[in-house]
């Protein structure tokens, strides 16, 4: 299970994925399920994106603690 930006979204699973589309939605490529969110950069550039990048947070929790 992988956390991933946008660069790493493109270059990991396709050009196809944008980081605004598929952020916050479990993608799974090669039985590795990966969780797109925001890079850390982003969120020091703009704190209103601290809030979607809590709940990808809780979404990778949930799916470890089940």
């Amino acid at each position: 299970m992988y956390f991933c930006g946008s660069v790493a979204l493109t270059n990991i699973l396709g050009k196809e994925y944008k980081i605004t589309s598929a952020r916050g939605k479990w993608v799974e490529k090669n039985k590795i399920n990966y969780m797109p969110t925001w890079h850390p950069a982003a969120l020091l550039r703009d704190e209103t994106k601290k809030l979607d990048f809590i709940e990808d947070l809780k979404l990778v929790l949930d799916k470890l603690n089940n």
